[in-house]
């Protein structure tokens, strides 16, 4: 869903949440930053942010295992 779409915009700590929740699940099927990013409307850059958090980090952890999987 392009990033004008998205229902979940704003800055508020649940809709962050259901945004990284929509990119993991994403990620978790394809792979790959960019593909989940386009998938679910977040900017590559965005996910490098959520990325220096160490909860966010360890769910991207086990998204790459299921992937893997």
């Amino acid at each position: 869903m392009p990033a004008s779409k998205h229902p979940k915009k704003g800055n508020d700590p649940g809709s962050v949440r259901a945004r990284q929740d929509d990119f993991l699940t994403a990620y978790g099927a394809c792979g790959t930053i960019r593909s989940a990013s386009l998938a679910v409307g977040v900017h590559r850059a965005t996910v490098n942010e959520w990325k220096k958090d160490p909860i966010f980090r360890d769910r991207f952890s086990e998204a790459k295992l299921d992937f893997a999987e």
